[in-house]
């Protein structure tokens, strides 16, 4: 496989797939870093308590995020054609709009499975009380006071 150093790249030209996104095409330009990491030095250059030098490098880098890593919530209200999802989240509804958003099961695709455990996407405790205290006063309206007292508003 070819490879190209960043360094050997002036620019790299990118089209959005959303249509929804202005501008469609844009560039990326590579970035110089300058940091300070700690490595571990070979066991001959090693002195007792002194296994790790702190070192001053430089990388370039083309900084590319595919999708720009997308959130769950900036998903909502668009479907994708494929999905990769790094990390699944049970927050209450995640999985849900991940799921709903792909238009396709072939177009899903997760580093890691996704649970099985139901218990996991159980309705939360104080949702399922509201839940049982709304079914007996629902269709009908309430008063100032039905509702008040509902969500110990006094």
């Amino acid at each position: 496989m070819a490879a190209v150093k960043a360094s050997q790249v002036s620019y790299i030209m990118l089209r959005h797939c959303n249509d929804r996104i202005v501008p469609a095409v844009f560039s990326i330009k590579p970035k110089q870093h300058i940091f300070k990491a700690k490595i571990l030095k070979p066991k001959a250059m090693q002195v007792k308590n002194d296994e790790r030098e702190i070192i001053k490098m430089k990388a370039i880098q083309i900084p590319v995020l595919i999708n720009n890593a997308t959130t769950g919530h900036k998903l909502q209200g668009s479907g994708v054609d494929n999905l990769f999802v790094h990390n699944w989240s049970y927050v209450q509804n995640w999985v849900y709009v991940m799921l709903s958003r792909v238009k396709t099961h072939a177009g899903l695709f997760s580093r890691t499975r996704l649970s099985t455990d139901l218990k996991k996407y159980a309705v939360p405790d104080k949702l399922q009380k509201m839940l049982q205290d709304f079914a007996p006063k629902s269709p009908s309206r309430w008063s100032d006071t039905e509702y008040n007292d509902l969500f110990n508003l006094h």
